[in-house]
């Protein structure tokens, strides 16, 4: 107890060194003459974690519980841990983790239901509170004979070629300690410039080749007895299609198929396009499984530039080809299919043509036959025009006869009869006769009439202004004393048309009907 003189005072009480005992409730009293004052405080004595005792190394048979002491003190309590100084967890380990005073705390855990090789090692156990952290090593030595066991892996491993793989054995236990082999695909693998075994017991490649896909097997054996696990390691290989026409002739109306026969490894998916548009399955598209495309009945517009695409995950890989659809050929008169065979009258000596005009894809090739035999062409009575129409420069009575145009490609042929009639001035009864000539207004009428006639120019040799004076366009052919047309209405320039009447073969040319529509 102290006395102050009035006023206000300080007074500081130390403790040096302080015990563990110093630990407890202070008062402090004050005394003065207005009377006395009081105030307390509780001392709480810490202290840094410590092991009373050295951790002791313990040794244990394969299948005995094991536990391991961990005893340390300090205020406040410690929290005490245990980890493995590998880093594995501690599977299989359980409690207790207990408390045996204020000042005291151990964890004691134990392994059941028994000791395995995998728990061999070093272990530490770790203090620590608010004023410190120690920590203290303990080896855990597991004896006896135990079978081997190796370590889960993953049943597959993929990898592309080039690259390096490494497949895993890891030992968990066996007593004595097993030893280990590879084998691949039954057959012992021998460590070399290839296949390499690292001191984990892991097989290894540096570049991975298809060659060394299979099945590896890992085997460990001791005294006790043996383990293998399995694995198959998949080189993943990019797609590659197998080479094809690049041009590819189809017929119109005839199924055709383009074939893309890939390879890879996965089996890669194969999709079509043709140009950007891509190809889905339809009544007009079929998609095989093996990557054909099937195209039932093909058409011109099927004609086109088509991408195959083969792919897998180790990357794809495309080809490009060619349709070309044939076209059977098509033959036309003036833009017109005509029937068979058509009738063309030419004046003697006078140039005329029989048109050939062949569509078709590929082009025909156009082939002129008289009478079904093959038409001379080294003379200069006859001449095939680059269009395929036969040109006859001064046709004779004896031309008179049936002409064949026939066209033909890769994809059939077609053919066109001319029933060629020449008239001269000895012209024989009953053969056609085109009188006059054309006057210099008739073009346009001569061809409509003759088109109108189933005559083709040059041959119609028309004197529009002889048949129909004044008028300029009308002709009658004469056949055995009667016209060979009857009744038939022309247009001609789109002002005038003229009926064709019947006239006796006695009667002059002329007798037309002119009359305007």
């Amino acid at each position: 107890m102290a006395a102050f003189p009035a006023g206000t005072q300080r007074a500081v009480l130390r403790l040096q060194a302080v015990r563990q005992e110093d630990a407890g409730r202070y008062d402090c009293e004050a005394l003065g003459e207005a009377g006395v004052a009081l105030d307390s405080t509780v001392l709480h004595v810490g202290s840094a974690p410590h092991f009373p005792e050295p951790l002791v190394d313990t040794e244990v048979k394969v299948g005995e519980s094991v536990s391991l002491l961990c005893h340390a003190e300090g205020s406040p309590l410690p929290h005490v841990t245990w980890s493995r100084q590998d880093g594995k967890p501690m599977v299989g380990w359980q409690g207790p983790w207990g408390v045996s005073s204020q000042l005291e705390a151990e964890a004691s855990p134990h392994c059941a239901p028994g000791a395995s090789l995998d728990d061999q090692g070093t272990y530490i156990c770790e203090a620590q509170n608010e004023f410190g952290k120690i920590h203290a090593e303990v080896k855990l030595t597991v004896t006896g004979q135990a079978a081997p066991e190796i370590a889960l892996a993953s049943p597959v491993v993929r990898v592309l070629p080039g690259q390096p793989v490494s497949l895993p054995c890891v030992i968990l236990a066996g007593s004595p300690f097993p030893a280990r082999r590879w084998l691949k695909d039954g057959q012992m693998v021998a460590p070399g410039d290839h296949y390499s075994i690292r001191a984990d017991g892991s097989l290894h490649v540096d570049q991975a080749s298809q060659g060394d896909a299979g099945t590896f097997t890992c085997e460990v054996t001791n005294a006790v007895g043996s383990h293998r696990q399995d694995v198959s390691l998949v080189i993943h290989v990019p797609p590659s299609i197998e080479p094809g026409p690049v041009l590819v002739t189809a017929t119109e109306g005839a199924a055709v198929t383009l074939r893309c026969n890939a390879t890879g490894v996965p089996p890669p998916a194969v999709t079509w396009a043709k140009g950007t548009e891509p190809i889905s399955l339809s009544p007009h598209y079929h998609l095989d499984p093996n990557g054909t495309l099937l195209i039932p009945s093909p058409s011109p517009g099927d004609a086109g530039t088509y991408f195959c695409t083969a792919t897998n995950a180790a990357g794809f890989s495309s080809r490009e080809m060619q349709l070309s659809v044939s076209t059977k050929p098509r033959i036309s008169v003036n833009g017109s299919q005509e029937s068979d065979p058509v009738t063309i009258l030419a004046v003697l000596g006078q140039e005329t043509t029989l048109p050939c005009e062949v569509q078709g894809n590929p082009p025909p090739l156009v082939v002129w036959s008289r009478e079904q035999q093959p038409l001379p062409l080294a003379t200069t009575r006859y001449s095939v025009l680059p269009s395929g129409s036969l040109h006859l420069a001064k046709p004779q009575v004896t031309d008179t006869g049936l002409y064949t145009c026939t066209a033909t490609n890769a994809a059939g042929s077609a053919s066109l009869s001319y029933s060629l009639h020449v008239q001269g001035s000895n012209t024989p009864p009953g053969l056609p006769v085109l009188l006059g000539s054309c006057t210099s207004k008739s073009l346009a009428a001569r061809t409509s009439l003759c088109q109108g006639l189933r005559v083709h120019p040059p041959s119609c040799g028309l004197d529009m202004g002889k048949c129909c004076r004044g008028v300029g366009a009308a002709c009658v052919p004469w056949m055995g004393g009667r016209s060979l047309w009857h009744g038939v209405f022309l247009r001609v320039g789109g002002i005038h048309s003229f009926s064709l009447s019947v006239v006796p073969s006695a009667q002059q040319p002329g007798h037309c009907q002119p009359h305007s529509r």
